[in-house]
């Protein structure tokens, strides 16, 4: 064999293998950048994938925690405003219970004026037997006033303010039931008819009835403190005139109600209390 024909043929082999190895790397590269392609493609997919899942878990998560946070929100003024309930409720019932003993108490307190009033009453009763029976003296129980209505006769001479000695008597009498009554208060109330006075002696010391019926009152709370000894502090007197009658002013018999003592025992804590 000619020895420059096997160099040649040396030369191709040579010349081929590096083509093959050539060959072999780009094709190396190219898978290597295939498969790196690829495998991005992979991770990207993944990604998305994995991105496209979380979203809705996140908003949903988002608004769970939204929600959760706006019901405690809501709780939390829930349980303030039953707790203030209470508290109300709390206090609402501890002051209907002092209503409640104050009412109780009220009525056990009325209840006792009015037996202790029905008590004075019977005293009276008994020690005015012949006026009561006369007509001369009338004793009622209004309410929680005990009212004593004594004839202005019974009391004074026509036209005078001056307690007459029968009136001093009966006067004792009554003081002797009202002294012992600490608790209660003692007004006596003036009242006339309507009739002018006509007496000129008279018409100096009293020019109206204003005058003539506040002097009585005023001359029968003297003689209950100075000889009755009721305390100064228990008595009130009042004239009224003729503006307060209990009958008419067209007839004598009228006239002759309307012309009267009125002598009131009342609780202290209604002394100021209308007649």
């Amino acid at each position: 064999m000619n020895p420059t024909t096997i160099d040649a043929g040396n030369d191709d082999v040579a010349e081929y293998q590096r083509r093959l190895q050539g060959k072999g790397g780009r094709t190396g590269w190219v898978f290597f950048t295939v498969l790196f392609v690829l495998f991005a493609l992979f991770v990207s997919a993944t990604g998305a994938f994995v991105y496209m899942r979380y979203l809705p878990e996140r908003d949903r998560a988002r608004a769970d925690a939204k929600a959760l946070a706006d019901t405690t929100a809501r709780y939390n003024e829930l349980k303030s405003h039953l707790q203030k309930t209470k508290a109300g409720l709390s206090s609402t019932q501890a002051e209907r219970d002092r209503l409640d003993h104050e009412r109780v108490q009220a009525l056990k307190d009325k209840e006792n004026a009015i037996q202790e009033l029905e008590r004075v009453k019977g005293e009276l009763k008994n020690s005015l037997v012949g006026e009561l029976s006369s007509g001369d003296i009338g004793i009622e129980r209004r309410g929680r006033q005990l009212v004593l209505d004594v004839a202005d006769q019974v009391l004074f001479d026509v036209g005078e303010a001056e307690v007459s000695q029968r009136g001093k008597d009966v006067l004792a009498r009554v003081a002797q039931a009202l002294e012992k009554r600490t608790d209660h208060v003692v007004q006596v109330r003036g009242h006339t008819d309507n009739s002018a006075i006509k007496s000129a002696d008279t018409l100096e010391r009293f020019p109206t009835n204003w005058e003539l019926s506040t002097a009585r009152a005023t001359n029968v709370v003297r003689f209950l403190q100075d000889s009755g000894h009721i305390a100064g502090q228990r008595l009130m007197a009042a004239g009224f005139g003729q503006f307060q009658p209990v009958s008419s002013n067209t007839s004598d018999a009228g006239r002759r109600k309307n012309r009267r003592i009125e002598i009131v025992l009342l609780p202290r804590e209604a002394a100021g209390e209308s007649p």
